[in-house]
């Protein structure tokens, strides 16, 4: 195994959990098998962490809020948990007192430990095998997830999947960023862009209803450059295109006290925004 791979734990069931380093020259990245999630995210010339994560494996298995990690098989909600391929019914499962799916199940991606299939100075690519009924969902599944640092100081995200039944499968990474000092304050002061004049509308539990929402005189309009603020919490879905097209660049966010940007960019038809409340 590779020197930048290290022992970081075990979970609470037993479960041997790594920790692998990767670096780029100007940028270090640190992603734990537990949920695959990217733990810690740096720049060389930064003294702050780019993204929000635990110092502790215990803290990734009680905690709710999906740091870092990958969610699936399909991220964000599933109205009751209930989906129907080639005209039949499948009940997925959904966490205690909840009445929809979200973000795979209570033992969904997020939570399972990831196997390492390949690592390099700068990439690496982790496995995972999902058996045929697993969260509800039919068909066993092969998911691989690979982190990779560019040479122009980019994290590259590359999520695959392939079943052996129809399926539904919709995997993100879930990192909570921060440019300025890694989540001690508010990004508030973050100023941001997003190429999208829709997104779509959810109802009271935060279910999509199918509708979509021009963000004309929203607050959800950040088609030009401005700071995020206090005042609001977001929890949407950005329309980019009808279909998956090449990486193209979708949004930025700047961070005026540290003077670092960084550039989203995606092959995917929806981005979604989450900033939690300001307190």
């Amino acid at each position: 195994m590779s020197k930048n791979v290290q022992d970081w734990g075990v979970t609470a069931d037993g479960m041997p959990v790594q920790r692998v380093t990767l670096y780029n020259g100007e940028m270090s990245a640190a992603v734990i098998t537990c949920g695959a999630s990217v733990q810690d995210l740096r720049l060389a010339n930064h003294d702050a962490p780019l993204v929000l994560g635990f110092d502790g494996l215990a803290a990734y298995e009680h905690h709710a809020l999906f740091f870092g990690c990958i969610v699936g098989r399909c991220a964000n909600r599933i109205a009751n948990g209930r989906i129907i391929l080639d005209g039949r019914q499948h009940q997925l499962a959904l966490g205690e007192g909840e009445k929809h799916h979200l973000h795979g199940g209570p033992a969904g991606f997020s939570s399972r430990i990831w196997k390492i299939e390949e690592v390099t100075e700068n990439k690496l690519v982790l496995g995972l095998e999902s058996l045929d009924g697993e969260m509800g969902y039919p068909g066993s599944l092969t998911a691989r997830c690979s982190y990779q640092l560019t040479e122009t100081n980019g994290l590259r995200i590359t999520l695959e999947a392939k079943s052996d039944q129809t399926t539904i499968c919709n995997l993100t990474n879930h990192s909570y960023f921060n440019l300025h000092d890694g989540g001690q304050s508010s990004v508030g002061t973050h100023a941001m862009q997003i190429n999208s004049e829709a997104i779509c509308q959810v109802g009271p539990d935060l279910v999509p209803t199918g509708v979509l929402e021009n963000v004309s005189d929203t607050a959800h309009d950040f088609r030009v450059l401005r700071p995020i603020g206090d005042e609001y919490a977001y929890d949407a879905n950005f329309c980019l295109s009808d279909n998956r097209r090449p990486l193209i660049e979708v949004a930025r966010v700047f961070a005026p006290e540290s003077g670092l940007e960084m550039i989203a960019a995606t092959t995917e038809p929806g981005l979604q925004l989450y900033v939690g409340p300001q307190s």
